[in-house]
C-alpha cells in the first residue's frame, strides 16, 4: 500500500493536519481555505523587510497617512445645488488635478457643472470641461497653484433633470 500523503500530484489541494488549514490551487491562484474548504482564512506575516516581502496592515495604514499626494471626493446627484469638496489642508498644499465622473446621466436641458474657490466658482473647471448627459469620465488638469486652508466647491445647475449623479475627485499634494 502506497500512501504520498498527498504532497505530490495527488490533487489541487494541501491539507495541514485532519482539521487544519488547506491550500488550494484555484485557477492558478493560491487560496488559503479553512477546513471544510469552502471558506477564507486570514494569512499572518510580520512586518516586509525586502521589496519582495509581503506588507502587514499596520505598514499599509503608516504608508497611506504619511503619503505626500492625498485625494478628496464628493458624491453628487442631480438635486444638489452646490457640494463642499471639504477645506484643504493648510500648509503649502497645492491641487495637481482631478476628475468628473458621471455615472448617471442628467436628463435636465444643458445641466451644468463647475468646480472652484467659494469666492471663483468656475476657478478649477469650467462648465465646458464635462458634459452631464453623457456617461464617463472626465479629467481635470490643474495649474499646481496653493490652495491652503481653502473650500473647493462643486457648483451643479441641473436644468431641470429628475434624474442624473456622479463624483468629483480633486488630487493634492503638499509641500516638504
Amino acid at each position: 500500500m502506497s500512501n504520498n500523503y498527498g504532497l505530490t500530484g495527488v490533487n489541487g489541494t494541501l491539507a495541514y493536519s485532519k482539521k487544519g488549514p488547506k491550500i488550494a490551487n484555484e485557477s492558478g491562484n493560491f487560496a488559503l481555505l479553512d477546513n471544510a474548504g469552502t471558506g477564507l482564512v486570514k494569512l499572518r506575516t510580520a512586518d516586509a523587510v525586502n521589496n519582495d516581502e509581503a506588507v502587514t496592515l499596520a505598514q499599509l495604514n503608516s504608508a497611506v497617512s504619511s503619503a505626500k499626494d492625498q485625494t478628496e471626493v464628493v458624491f453628487f446627484t442631480f438635486s444638489n445645488t452646490t457640494v463642499s469638496l471639504g477645506t484643504v489642508p493648510a500648509g503649502g498644499n497645492r491641487i495637481k488635478g482631478g476628475k468628473v465622473v458621471i455615472t448617471t446621466p442628467f436628463n435636465g436641458t444643458n445641466p451644468s457643472l463647475t468646480v472652484g474657490k467659494t469666492d471663483a466658482l468656475t476657478e478649477l473647471a469650467i462648465d465646458a470641461v464635462t458634459d452631464l448627459q453623457l456617461a464617463g469620465s472626465y479629467e481635470i488638469e490643474c495649474l499646481l497653484q496653493d490652495y491652503s486652508d481653502t473650500e473647493i466647491v462643486v457648483t451643479i445647475s441641473a436644468g431641470g433633470a429628475t434624474v442624473g449623479s456622479g463624483m468629483v475627485q480633486f488630487y493634492f499634494e503638499q509641500d516638504n
